[in-house]
């Protein structure tokens, strides 16, 4: 693990000490799963590699309009293989 240091407000550092006081947690490992979470929410979603088929046909999804649950509608497989 690499060593940081971060400055905070006094507000925020004492909930700090005071949270890891009560529950008996070191500052690096609540502020390690806070930026853990803080990162895991705010993830960017993952862009399509340009060679993959959703790259390739990108500009395609959403043109067309129709019924969004074909695939999933059993209204819609009545007459399936006829």
């Amino acid at each position: 693990m690499k060593p940081t240091s971060i400055k905070l407000p006094d507000e925020l550092w004492l909930q700090l000490k005071e949270y890891t006081a009560t529950h008996r947690l070191n500052q690096s490992t609540v502020v390690r799963e806070a930026l853990v979470e803080y990162f895991s929410s705010h993830r960017e979603p993952a862009q399509p590699s340009p060679n993959s088929v959703l790259g390739l046909c990108e500009d395609l999804c959403g043109v067309l309009e129709g019924s969004k649950d074909l695939s999933t509608n059993p209204a819609h497989l009545d007459d399936l293989g006829q």
